[in-house]
């Protein structure tokens, strides 16, 4: 196996992992974007000895020595153009889009939410028990790579985790009408049985966009992130590695769900008028959430 390391431009590591002489670029790229928290529209490029590489070329192609051995490559992230914008109000018809976020209790998903609307995390756990609580975004996001930028407004659903194994509480009619769903992980007291229970609890709902998020990467326990990788690979699902207390990986979770669901999602633009109102849809009767 070759030990791969990733360079920044200062020279300084920032992640390294094994591969088979036989990986392609393709797959250092893939790991790359995992460890950086970027989704696949980020423009990534790698260079070995100042050369830049193709996707389909493999390590053992490059003329390196038999392996054990270490090969350092340099990641360049390359500049795009702006696809997700934040604007104070919408003054125009825009798209609604619902996202929901659940996953296991405690994991942060409260503040995984206010992190992204208002940029700020709470220290003390949240108490509060209602029915169902979301947050609402005004964006600009591009969709199929057009320069064109659609009026976008983002409720984030904050959904509650499982409270015991035998009793979910969550009803599967909290997933219907949400165009994604955010499973969020707790990489310091990983249970992946609740996240698989959540899983199979929207298997039923037609979601276009399915993404699990590891939190707690401050305080993650050792062998978590593995875990974790191992079942969303196992399951087709994208991965990303977050921080709701360090703000890291939160815009990038939302950036890729987000485009991924503008791809998939036919227009239907809801008409403009300054004294409306967005009204949610009525939660499921007897369904609570306990905010984490």
């Amino acid at each position: 196996m070759y030990t791969v390391r990733l360079l920044q431009l200062s020279g300084s590591s920032f992640t390294e992992f094994e591969l088979a002489p036989s990986a392609c670029i393709g797959e250092v790229l893939q790991r790359a974007r995992g460890s950086l928290g970027c989704d696949p529209k980020t423009r990534l490029q790698l260079l070995f000895e100042d050369r830049p590489l193709e996707t389909q070329e493999t390590l053992v192609s490059l003329g390196l020595p038999g392996p054990p051995f270490q090969v350092d490559l340099q990641l360049l992230q390359l500049q795009q153009p702006t696809l997700v914008e934040r604007i104070d109000m919408q003054t125009s018809d825009f798209q609604r889009v619902d996202i929901g976020i659940c996953g296991q209790r405690g994991a942060g998903k409260t503040s995984f939410l206010n992190q992204y609307v208002d940029h700020r995390f709470h220290a003390e756990r949240f108490q509060s028990v209602i029915s169902v609580d979301f947050r609402v975004a005004n964006l600009r996001v591009a969709k199929d790579d057009s320069e064109n930028m659609v009026p976008v407004k983002l409720l984030l659903w904050d959904l509650h985790g499982i409270h015991n194994a035998s009793n979910p509480v969550l009803h599967p009619s909290m997933f219907r009408r949400k165009a994604a769903i955010i499973f969020v992980a707790d990489l310091e007291r990983l249970h992946l049985y609740e996240i698989q229970s959540l899983l199979d609890l929207s298997a039923s709902e037609a979601v276009s966009e399915r993404v699990l998020v590891g939190n707690k990467a401050d305080v993650a326990k050792p062998g978590a992130t593995e875990a974790v990788e191992a079942f969303a690979a196992k399951r087709g699902l994208w991965y990303f590695e977050a921080s709701a207390k360090d703000h890291e990986s939160v815009e990038a979770v939302l950036r890729h769900t987000l485009l991924s669901v503008m791809d998939k999602l036919e227009l239907n633009l809801t008409p403009f008028r300054r004294d409306r109102v967005l009204a949610p849809d009525p939660p499921p009767e007897r369904s609570r959430c306990a905010l984490q």
